[in-house]
């Protein structure tokens, strides 16, 4: 019996780690159906944040005017932003401690880059100097030198590295997503066998 109860374990494992079977997925299976929603929007924003930073390539090896640049930082801003919220969503309701830590290791970084859509969304208001910010210096409007966009005395990496940081993160946060719910899988699939706490004679 504990030899069949081995493979069964082995082939939940084997199940869970196949290439078709995503973080979306395994949050689906648990229950989470907003969790596995968030999971797919996340990746989806990957893919647009790599998009993104085609286009601010592009723009910045076109010598494009100040304006589009500034346009493609904003959006790739937001794609870092609604990543992380959605990540946020998942840590907080999908019940696997493990995100946490994963969470933690990345939430300074992150947090910078969701500061920065924050103040890009509401750029207007640091043109008018109100309600409670002061103007803009002339000279600090929104710059970028070399791949480093400077705006209200603030700088964001706008290199590939960074977009490599946020690819590791999704990666990270995804193989540990799959590891715990596996494990919870496996502790439902457990405790739903009458003889898994048996032994044989």
């Amino acid at each position: 019996m504990r030899n069949d109860f081995k493979d069964f374990e082995r082939q939940i494992r084997r199940m869970l780690r196949r290439r078709d079977i995503d973080a979306s997925t395994v949050l689906h299976r648990l229950g989470h159906m907003a969790c596995s929603l968030a999971m797919s929007g996340a990746e989806d924003y990957l893919r647009a944040a790599r998009l993104q930073m085609r286009r601010i390539d592009t723009a910045v090896k076109a010598r494009s005017p100040g304006a589009r640049v500034f346009r493609e930082i904003h959006f790739y801003m937001i794609c870092w932003d609604a990543i992380w919220k959605r990540l946020e969503l998942i840590k907080d309701t999908a019940g696997l401690r493990p995100l946490k830590q994963v969470m933690q290791q990345y939430r300074v970084e992150a947090a910078h880059y969701v500061l920065g859509r924050n103040e890009l969304e509401h750029y207007v208001n640091w043109l008018r100097g109100r309600p409670k910010v002061k103007p803009l210096a002339a000279w600090d409007h929104g710059n970028l030198a070399g791949r480093t966009f400077m705006l209200a005395g603030r700088q964001w990496d706008v290199s590939r590295a960074s977009l490599k940081r946020l690819d590791r993160l999704l990666r990270d946060f995804r193989v540990t997503v799959k590891t715990a719910g596996e494990a919870q899988l496996h502790a439902r699939q457990t405790r739903g066998r009458p003889d898994a706490g048996s032994t044989s004679n």
